[in-house]
């Protein structure tokens, strides 16, 4: 039987594909060798990252400082998520939402300003796997467990 969802009303009842995709997001997601950190919007969606198993350090945007210092902290490895001066790609992992997208641009731009390496594919490649059922990083493991194997 199929579950309200707060975006645009079921979630689809028996989609194996949609569950494949989504695991082959998160599997290429973990098996990335280089540095990568993920930068989320808060910790709901943190804690999602780490129930699905993800492996990177994940970092929350909504912490009460400017995005531009934000970034500066995380280029020169002063966050305790860090470990040293980060050399490697900050994946932005923002909502895919009207405020995710704005977030996710103004991260973009102050990455860009401070010489931080980033990926936004890995944002696209999700909202366009559950973007039709879901507008949140939070929500895609009770959207797994609503999908039926």
């Amino acid at each position: 039987m199929p579950v309200l969802s707060s975006r645009d009303g079921v979630y689809p009842s028996n989609d194996k594909e949609v569950r494949e995709k989504i695991m082959e997001w998160l599997e290429e997601l973990n098996s990335r060798e280089d540095e990568w950190a993920i930068l989320v919007e808060g910790k709901k969606d943190m804690a999602a990252l780490v129930l699905m198993g993800v492996t990177h350090p994940i970092i929350e945007l909504n912490r009460g400082m400017n995005i531009f210092d934000l970034i500066d902290l995380i280029g020169s490895g002063e966050l305790p998520e860090l470990n040293a001066p980060f050399k490697g790609t900050l994946v932005i992992l923002t909502d895919w939402d009207r405020k995710g997208g704005m977030l996710a641009s103004r991260v973009k731009k102050a990455c860009i300003h401070l010489d931080v390496r980033i990926d936004v594919d890995v944002r696209r490649d999700i909202s366009s796997i559950v973007g039709k059922w879901i507008k949140d990083v939070e929500s895609i493991p009770a959207f797994l467990s609503h999908l039926d194997v």
